[in-house]
């Protein structure tokens, strides 16, 4: 780690931790005018971070807390919502799961084991509406991935922006390419239409392994997918589909 004031005699090595080795570890947010970081101490495994507080300087620099205190809980995905950042980190008990912290030891907690009892919870990374966390999670998008800047968009590639959702359906049948069969899904669950023909919906089981399946939709897990159309508006009526 590297602390600078934008001068080169104000530029030094912070050596009271070493960063972490893994590529989805970070850090680097600001909290009550110290930064938290996923670092490891000196001469243990830089493969094995913990989540630490620093004010730039050695003797300002401390660990928060250990969470994981035999292997390293890896903190990463940090967002600051207020007074309180969230995380993601694995404690060894739960597995990677939401953590949040106001920069204390009696302060950073499980949020909740979303994916109980082991398992690891398929949140990713966290946004913010204001002073309210949002979850996002893991995605699988269209065949042709995302619409790229450098090119048009190909045929089934997912858009991006800012949309509304359009219509919601507890299930309905996907079918965005006639001509293809392999396109059409019966009963496709959590169905919320967002810029036709894309939507985002869940991806359930099927035995047609080998086969282009997605029309460029938004594909997420069962349960986020659930959460997702019952946390956007305008609700679907109860007996509705």
């Amino acid at each position: 780690f590297v602390v600078t004031d934008a001068t080169p005699e104000g530029t030094r090595r912070l050596t009271a931790v070493v960063p972490p080795t893994i590529t989805r570890a970070n850090g680097g947010v600001a909290l009550d005018g110290r930064v938290l970081i996923s670092a490891a101490r000196p001469g243990a495994s830089s493969t094995n971070p913990e989540l630490w507080i620093t004010n730039g300087t050695d003797a300002g620099t401390t660990l928060v807390r250990d969470i994981h205190p035999t292997a390293g809980s890896s903190p990463f995905g940090m967002m600051r919502v207020g007074r309180r950042v969230f995380f993601v980190a694995d404690d060894g008990v739960t597995g990677a799961e939401l953590w949040q912290t106001d920069g204390t030891t009696a302060g950073t907690a499980l949020v909740r084991d979303i994916q109980p009892p082991s398992s690891t919870a398929t949140v990713r990374v966290l946004g913010a509406i204001g002073d309210r966390a949002i979850f996002a999670t893991l995605i699988s998008p269209g065949a042709n991935g995302y619409k790229r800047d450098n090119g048009a968009p190909a045929k089934f590639t997912t858009p991006t922006g800012t949309f509304r959702i359009e219509w919601k359906h507890r299930s309905t049948t996907m079918s965005p390419d006639p001509e293809r069969r392999s396109y059409f899904l019966a009963e496709v669950p959590w169905t919320q239409f967002f810029h036709m023909p894309f939507a985002f919906h869940a991806a359930y089981w099927h035995d047609r392994f080998g086969e282009p399946k997605s029309g460029g939709c938004v594909n997420l897990s069962p349960r986020d997918a659930q959460w997702l159309l019952g946390w956007t508006s305008p609700s679907v009526p109860p007996g509705s589909r």
